[in-house]
Formats: structure tokens, sequence, C-alpha cells
């Protein structure tokens, strides 16, 4: 991300001197095809905090030096690389972000927008028509799970301890529902945090390879599982104290939403949790970043999955006709992430 102006470019821009234009739709759009390339061509993983030549980067990967050290200035002009006169290296933001051997590696969060860009080749139809062609799972391939999959839990990495901070349960509360919970990190971290839960993880089959992987790696098999099935379709475990929703509201319509919210209070034991995560209308206030995060997953989702983004008074009044009551929102690090708290 760009964030370092100089005192005129500042001068210029709020006096709109400086075509904004040029960067929001040329300059942005192009760093980021840069970065999905340098992830698979294999220069994050060649890069290191110590200094290389651009022609030994181009020999570990395979590639012309000129194209190298052309992506790799893109990386530099975004705060991941610096170069000198002995080579290009990572910033410590590309350590973090963009190193494979980070906790918080982003690399195939990289390169799953990379590839939901690309589906936005039509999305002035969708516009034009305002109906959508929404995306049928079942012609998925393994390859495109792996690769949601592995994004999501990029995505959980961020902030799975903030949002774990921000959950308080009762000492009675002993099973959590995790709809959708595809890694189900938030479940684990949930019951680490809680000894006396147990959680269950409801998600498609396919996605089962990359909930084992986590809850094998943290070992949590005995007190979280996996379970296959459409959470919109199959019945839902009953009885539970609490039930995660987490970043799934925005890829259905309102009224499905509503559908899916009555079913999971009724899974729920009286004065049982749901906990709504989601990119939130509102919830940044003023901040651009915030709007502009909280916009663009509502135009990409309309577009695939005829879904939306909603303010926090369009979730509660659906929540409220299936019989919850609306009691806490939290504002998430994350531009325009917000926590709402709900409570049958």
């Amino acid at each position: 991300m760009i964030t370092r102006f100089s005192l005129p470019e500042k001068i210029l821009l709020a006096n709109n001197v400086i075509p904004h234009p040029f960067a929001d739709a040329a300059v942005h759009v192009c760093m980021s095809r840069a970065m999905a390339t340098a992830v698979r061509v294999g220069l994050c993983n060649a890069l290191t905090g110590d200094d290389q030549s651009s022609a030994a980067l181009a020999r570990q990967t395979q590639c012309s030096e000129r194209g190298v050290e052309l992506v790799l200035n893109c990386l530099c002009a975004i705060g991941y690389c610096q170069h000198s006169s002995s080579g290009y290296r990572y910033t410590k933001r590309g350590l973090k972000f963009l190193s494979a051997d980070s906790d918080y590696c982003m690399q195939n969060f990289i390169k799953f927008s990379d590839w939901s860009n690309n589906r936005l080749e039509n999305l002035d139809d969708t516009v034009r028509d305002g109906t959508t062609p929404t995306i049928n799972l079942d012609n998925f391939t393994a390859d495109e799970w792996e690769l949601f999959s592995r994004a999501m839990i990029d995505i959980a990495r961020t902030n799975v301890a903030e949002v774990t901070r921000a959950i308080t349960l009762g000492s009675n509360a002993r099973t959590l529902l995790d709809c959708a919970g595809s890694h189900g990190l938030y479940s684990i971290a949930l019951c680490e945090k809680y000894p006396q839960l147990n959680a269950t993880v409801m998600d498609f089959e396919a996605v089962r390879p990359y909930a084992d992987e986590c809850i094998t790696k943290h070992a949590m098999q005995s007190k979280v599982r996996f379970l296959a099935g459409d959470m919109l379709k199959d019945p839902l475990p009953e009885q539970n104290d609490v039930a995660l929703l987490f970043n799934i509201i925005h890829g259905f319509s309102l009224e499905r939403n509503a559908e899916l919210i009555a079913r999971i209070y009724a899974s729920l034991k009286d004065g049982g949790q749901l906990y709504i995560l989601d990119q939130i209308k509102g919830m940044g206030g003023a901040s651009q970043l915030s709007q502009a995060t909280v916009s663009f997953m509502a135009i990409n989702l309309f577009h695939q999955a005829n879904g939306n983004t909603y303010s926090v008074s369009e979730i509660e009044h659906i929540a409220t006709k299936a019989g919850f009551k609306l009691i806490r929102v939290s504002k998430l690090h994350a531009p325009g992430f917000g926590l709402c708290l709900l409570q049958k």
C-alpha cells in the first residue's frame, strides 16, 4: 500500500490537481498483479532479509532478469522490498507478509485475490442486468478449493487473536457451532481459551483437509470436530451454547441471510449467543479505507454470488425477526470489519 507522500503531493492530491484515477485505476491494479506474479514465479520465496542481485534472483526463479527487476521495483514502490547497490531485500513489511517463513505470510491470499479479480471481467454485464452468475460450488476444482481455503487461513491468522479476545463466553458454555468455519482456526482458539468448550466446524466436505490440517497442527482433535454439510440445507447440530458466522453473510442476499440466521437461532439453547463477523457498512466512519474495503466486498460478492455487505441496522433487523437481541457491536482493527454479538 502506498502510505508515504511528499508535502507537495499531499497538497496537490487534496486539491485534485494530481489526477486520482492515475492511482485508483492504474497504479493500484498493476501493483496488485505484480504482487501476484511475484508469488507465482517464486520471487517471494527467493527474497530474504539479505541483499541479492536481480541476476541471482532471476537464476533462482528461472525468470528473465529484466522481468525480475521490474516486478521487484513494484514491490519496492509499495514498501515490501528495498533496493541498494548490492541488491534487493525484504523490508520488515515484506518479511512479515510475503516471506513463507512468517506466521503472517499472505501469499495464498494474494493468489486468491488475483483469481477473484480475474473473475470481475464481466462486471459490466452484472451491473447492467442486475443478475449475477452465482458461483456453482459443485464446479470448483480441487485447486480452487485449496486456493480459497488457504486464503481464508491467511486472513484468519491476521485477526484470530484479536477476535478471540473480543469474545466472552460464560463458564457454562460447552458447545460451539462454527457455521461454514472452513479451517476452524477461530473455533480452535476459543477452545484453547475456554477449556470446557467443544466445537463443531460445519462446512463442505471439500474443505475438510484444511480443517483437519489446522486441528492437527494445534493438537485439538479431542476438542474440535469437522462435520461435512450445507448449513442452509442440512440439519444443524442442536443445543449449542454459541455459534459463529464469520465472513459469511456478505456472500448471501438479505433474504438468504434471514433464513440462515433463523436456522442458527433454532439450533441454540435459550440464552445462546451468535457472533457475526463481517465487513459492515458504516463501521469505519469517515475512513476511506474502510469504505473502500466494504464497497469492494459488496460489488465483488454481488457479481460473484449475489451477495452484499450490510449495515448494523440491516443485520439487527433480520436477527430480531429470528428472535435474537443485538447486544454489542465491536469495531475490529481491519478496515470496515465488525463483530456483532446477538443473544437468543
